[in-house]
């Protein structure tokens, strides 16, 4: 985590952009939160806030509906050798409340998943993404 906290601080004082975050994420930074967000907040005039709780500290998904795009942050991963899948369980605060955070992306419309970790999927990423959550459940 050390990492994650000095990186967010030296991101925010080189572009000199805010660290926006779901309020219990902010401990988990080590930094004070220039703004919180909560669920159904909207970023920027074009980013829907989704919170997931039972991943890590504050997980989020934004999703930009003009576009059909979502952004995950460690919910999902997109990794070589691990492939497309669910967080698994030893990094999750509650991996079955993790698991159920998921249903709440099913009825988007999706053309694009952006990850945190590995490559974007740009082809049937809706239909990928909710076969993902149904085996998971």
């Amino acid at each position: 985590m050390e990492t994650i906290n000095r990186a967010t601080a030296h991101f925010r004082a080189r572009y000199e952009i805010p660290a926006i975050a779901p309020p219990e994420a902010g401990a988990d930074l080590g930094i004070t939160l220039d703004q919180t967000v909560a669920d159904g907040t909207e970023l920027f005039d074009q980013f829907q806030v989704i919170t997931l709780p039972g991943a890590g500290p504050g997980e989020i998904a934004l999703y930009r509906e003009k576009s059909e795009t979502l952004t995950l942050g460690d919910i999902v991963v997109h990794l070589p050798g691990h492939g497309f899948s669910v967080l698994p369980d030893k990094y999750c605060e509650n991996p079955q409340l993790a698991r159920q955070s998921l249903k709440k992306l099913k009825p988007l419309s999706l053309g694009i998943l952006t990850f945190a970790h590995g490559l974007p999927i740009v082809s049937e990423a809706g239909t990928r993404l909710n076969r993902l959550i149904d085996t998971n459940l």
